[in-house]
């Protein structure tokens, strides 16, 4: 169960700039057990979780140039299992009397494992927060009065710590793929984190409107 309460406000300091700000607080409740197939097998206990996280945010936004608009943010999370985190996020767009829209973005992501991926049948105690960085930048062309529109963006992100879920076979001795505490039974999987995972490459997208019809098309292509 979750049980969670947030507050937001919003300041315009002028016409152009502006500030968004937020305080957050979720408390996650996670009771859990698996019957084995044989009706004589007694229950199992329940596998049990908790975890509080709270969370403090602001946003400042501002346009120091007609069409140009630039933000940047920070965010605190206070998990009651792994400590405090702060992140940060930037970006930029910038609308030019071309039809041209270029963007720019960098953010910092942090995500505590779930109390499932923690102690479920499939849990592993163990689990570290995954963290992320990333950065992407990308170009948008409008034309004929907004009937053709083409982008492309650059992205990089790398995620550390990145939580998987890695399946067991019938024969594998690994001791994570048996039941913790429980040594005898085996169980088809468990989570763990992945060192480092590295992902770039290009998105390109393209809407042609004729008339009441809309064409879509959008390709990406991932290196690494």
């Amino acid at each position: 169960s979750n049980k969670r309460w947030e507050y937001q406000g919003s300041v315009d300091f002028s016409d152009r700039i502006s500030a968004i700000f937020g305080v957050e607080n979720e408390r996650s409740d996670f009771r859990s057990r698996s019957p084995a197939a044989s009706l004589s097998t007694p229950l199992p206990a329940f596998a049990r979780g908790k975890a509080e996280i709270t969370s403090i945010y602001g946003q400042l936004s501002v346009e120091p140039l007609a069409g140009l608009t630039l933000n940047g943010g920070v965010r605190y999370d206070d998990h009651d299992r792994f400590g405090g985190q702060t992140l940060f996020a930037a970006g930029g767009v910038w609308r030019l009397t071309t039809g041209t829209i270029v963007r720019a973005s960098y953010g910092e992501g942090f995500k505590a494992p779930t109390l499932f991926q923690m102690f479920s049948e499939y849990g592993n105690a163990a689990l570290t927060p995954e963290e992320a960085k990333g950065w992407e930048a990308g170009v948008e062309q409008h034309m004929f009065g907004d009937k053709l529109v083409l982008g492309a963006t650059w992205f990089d992100r790398k995620t550390t710590d990145q939580i998987i879920f890695n399946s067991c076979s019938a024969t594998t001795t690994n001791p994570f793929c048996f039941v913790p505490g429980n040594p005898s039974l085996r169980r088809s999987g468990y989570y763990s984190n992945v060192a480092r995972a590295h992902a770039k490459g290009i998105e390109a997208a393209a809407t042609l409107k004729l008339g009441g019809l809309t064409l879509d098309g959008n390709y990406s292509h991932e290196i690494g």
